[in-house]
This record gives C-alpha cells, sequence and structure tokens, in this order.
C-alpha cells in the first residue's frame, strides 16, 4: 500500500502538527453547547431561522408571497435537511477512515491522526442529531442511491484512497464554503446553528487539510490507470457533491409547494449560485491542476458541469 512507502518531511511535519491541533483544539458536543440555555431554544417565531441573506429561494417571487412564518419553517427544514446529510456524510466518512487505518501498516504516521478524524466525525454526527432531535422537524427520507454510493465509497478507503479522499474534499470544501458565507453574511443566525457551524468549520478545516494533503503526497505514485480513473471521477463526484450540500432538497421542495420553474429560477438560471459552486470548486481544482489531473477529458468535465 502507498502508506509503506517513506513519507516526505513536508507531509510528515503536517501530520504532526494535525495531531497536535487534534489534542489542543476540539469540541464535545454534549459539553461544549448548552443546548439547554434559553437562547438555544428552536422557536419558530423567530425570524432568524429564515436566513434570508443565505438562502438562495429568498431572491424568489414565490418566498415573498410567503409569510414570515412560512419563510421561518423553509429555513428550518433546510437546515435540518443539511444536518441530516450531514449525519449521513459523517457516517460514510468514519466507516472510510476506519477501513482506511485498518490496512495501514504498524507504525504508520498516519493512523494517530486518522483516528482523531473519526472521533470527530462522530462528535460532529451527535451534534447534528440532536439539533434535529429538538427541531421538531422530520427531516428529507435518505435517498437509497445515496446509501448505496456511500457504502461503495466507504469500502473504496481500503483499496483506492486517492478516490476515498477526493470524495472527502467533494463533500467537506462545498458544505465548509457554504458554512463560512453563511456565517461571514449572516447577520442575524439564530445562536444554536452559529455555535453548531463554528464548530463544524473549526474541525472540519483539519479534515480538508490532511485530505489536500494526503494526496498531494500519494497521488504523483499512482500509475497511469489510476491515475486517469481518479481525474475523470473527480469532476463528477465533486459537481454532484456541491449539488446536493447547496440546493434545497427534492423533499422539502414537494412539503413546501415550491414550483419546478421556481427552483430553477433559484438555482439553475441564477448567476450567484453557480459563482458559489464554482467558489466552493476553487482549492480543489487549483490542486488537482498541481497533480495533472485535469488534462484532456478530465479539463473538459471541470469546465462542463462547473457552469
Amino acid at each position: 500500500m502507498n502508506s509503506a512507502i517513506p513519507l516526505s518531511p513536508t507531509y510528515s511535519g503536517t501530520i504532526v502538527r494535525l495531531n497536535n491541533a487534534s489534542i489542543h483544539k476540539y469540541y464535545l458536543p454534549y459539553q461544549d453547547i448548552e443546548w439547554d440555555e434559553p437562547q438555544n431554544r428552536i422557536d419558530l417565531d423567530d425570524s432568524a431561522w429564515s436566513d434570508e441573506e443565505s438562502v438562495f429561494i429568498a431572491r424568489t417571487d414565490w418566498y415573498r408571497r410567503q409569510t414570515q412564518r412560512v419563510r421561518n419553517e423553509l429555513g428550518l427544514r433546510i437546515s435540518v435537511d443539511a444536518a441530516r446529510l450531514g449525519v449521513l456524510f459523517e457516517n460514510i466518512l468514519t466507516r472510510g477512515l476506519l477501513q482506511f487505518a485498518r490496512q495501514l501498516p504498524s507504525g504508520s504516521a498516519e493512523y494517530r491522526y486518522v483516528m482523531h478524524e473519526a472521533i470527530e466525525e462522530c462528535h460532529h454526527s451527535m451534534m447534528f442529531q440532536e439539533f434535529i432531535n429538538r427541531s421538531g422537524v422530520t427531516p428529507s427520507p435518505e435517498d437509497r442511491r445515496a446509501r448505496l454510493f456511500g457504502n461503495f465509497i466507504a469500502r473504496m478507503a481500503g483499496f483506492f484512497p486517492e478516490l476515498f479522499f477526493m470524495f472527502v474534499l467533494g463533500g467537506e470544501a462545498p458544505i465548509d464554503h457554504a458554512q463560512r458565507e453563511r456565517l461571514r453574511k449572516s447577520k442575524s443566525l439564530p445562536p444554536l446553528l452559529r455555535q453548531i457551524m463554528q464548530i463544524h468549520t473549526t474541525e472540519e478545516a483539519r479534515h480538508i487539510h490532511f485530505a489536500e494533503y494526503y494526496l498531494r503526497e500519494h497521488v504523483p505514485r499512482l500509475n497511469w490507470f489510476r491515475k486517469t480513473l481518479l481525474s475523470l471521477i473527480t469532476p463528477v463526484v465533486f459537481s454532484v457533491m456541491a449539488s446536493m450540500m447547496m440546493r434545497i432538497s427534492d423533499s422539502a421542495a414537494r412539503a413546501f409547494d415550491i414550483p419546478a420553474d421556481v427552483m430553477k429560477q433559484a438555482y439553475d438560471e441564477n448567476p450567484d449560485y453557480h459563482q458559489m459552486v464554482k467558489e466552493s470548486f476553487r482549492s480543489v481544482i487549483e490542486m488537482c491542476q498541481e497533480l495533472g489531473l485535469t488534462r484532456g477529458v478530465s479539463e473538459r468535465l471541470w469546465r462542463f458541469l462547473a457552469t
């Protein structure tokens, strides 16, 4: 396996720093969030749940015709669905990380950090699920195709870890970008949601950092076939994940009777949405360019899927 090859000093030093950060800067969802405090109570009369600065659907005439209560309910549903997707994604990551760690050679520098990350992902799952439980909202059901795809990706960590960690970036980079934008732009986020997002983005920064450094270390060692396969799958995975993370779910659209043409206006025909997707792609594309993964057909795929 790639991990048996001596690691570069830069990569080894990065792992040491990430391990130290995981020891000294971490969060426990049932200690660091005061769930029962009055300011963290979920109140549908609180207009902060609509979060209109960050919701693309808020820029449509359909949305403007809705009562404030409906806007609040939709905003909460969007946040609950994001948390539900987070639980699913963290589950896939945790299973994949454990599968990856299980096959690392004894004494591997990566083992300790990967176990730190798996623990943090479990904490995130508990945090997201607690938010869902307290919301009183039934989230959108898990898509069977997403579950099957998740099982495939988790197993992939054992025999094609480069593809697994590209999937990690495909899920973490878009949601990290979206959450940082909400934290930056939204002046009236509910305190509970703000704290959840702050905890998540703080720890996810380490996870993204490790995935990027892992890929920079190991992708150049791949044979031609695996590298070509990775270059073709990556833009597809990233495009699908960005859409899942940044759009209102079909289930939520049906629950609120949002017409198809309104969804099209909010997303497909919205230049601001496409710009946000491109921004979430940016660092991954730059990394892929450095690794020689954006040539020929792959380059055309990136251009097509990022528009």
